[in-house]
């Protein structure tokens, strides 16, 4: 519109010797015209900002939700029968979680954990080395990684990870895991010794008496072998 009135103006004044006041006229019809401009670009601008906004709004909200609900998910699934479909929705969450993700290291965690239940054993360990290095403080990280190198018969990096793990989370579940690396490298006093430590930080757990005193009765120790086997007969009923 501005463009055509000033076009109006210098045609009907083509010609002519203009003085005065309507040269200044026309400056002031092209300032309102690069005025009107700029305000019809900034609404311009304003209007398409908004989708995108909301569009970036909604993706990365939207997407961490998504994501945390599969991390959710596939930890749950992480149980017998639902392994692969927990791998499934584990490996959905890490595509769609940020690097800087606090929960990431669970995601690595969890599928790194399914793996190992279906024997995907190269594939638990490289999850649970990012496990670890996205957080180093994690105990069950390096347990986790312990009963994989135990079934690899990678006894030493085992009981390293079982001592990184212990400062962090001292459960009897890690005497457990010693004691069973002990005695499958046939260190029976060991052994022995770590189960016995398990079971005084939780009493009640049938086979851990009945791996203790099969290791008794191995050293030639009959009255700890009687002791844990009737411990064995009063939790559950038989031998």
């Amino acid at each position: 519109m501005w463009s055509k009135l000033i076009g109006w103006w210098e045609m009907r004044t083509r010609g002519k010797e203009l003085r005065g006041p309507l040269p200044i006229q026309l400056d002031v019809l092209r300032d309102r015209h690069s005025r009107a401009e700029v305000q019809v670009m900034s609404i311009v601008a304003f209007l398409l900002a908004v989708p995108l906004l909301i569009f970036g709004y909604v993706y990365f909200f939207g997407g961490n939700q998504r994501a945390e609900q599969d991390l959710a998910d596939g930890t749950r699934m992480v149980s017998p029968g639902h392994y692969e479909e927990g791998i499934m929705l584990l490996t959905k969450a890490l595509d769609k979680l940020g690097s800087s993700h606090p929960n990431r290291y669970m995601g690595y965690l969890m599928r790194g954990t399914a793996y190992h239940m279906v024997g995907e054993r190269q594939k638990s360990t490289d999850d649970l080395v990012e496990a670890i290095r996205l957080r180093p403080d994690c105990g069950r990280c390096y347990t986790e990684r312990a009963g994989v190198e135990r079934e690899l018969k990678q006894y030493s990096e085992a009981l390293e990870d079982l001592d990184r793990a212990q400062p962090i989370e001292n459960t009897p579940d890690i005497h457990y895991d010693r004691a069973m690396i002990y005695e499958e490298t046939n260190q029976p006093a060991k052994a022995i010794e770590e189960y016995s430590k398990a079971i005084s930080m939780r009493d009640g757990w049938p086979h851990m008496y009945r791996a203790r005193a099969k290791l008794r009765k191995q050293v030639g120790d009959m009255t700890g072998y009687e002791e844990d086997k009737q411990m064995v007969i009063r939790l559950t009923g038989g031998w």
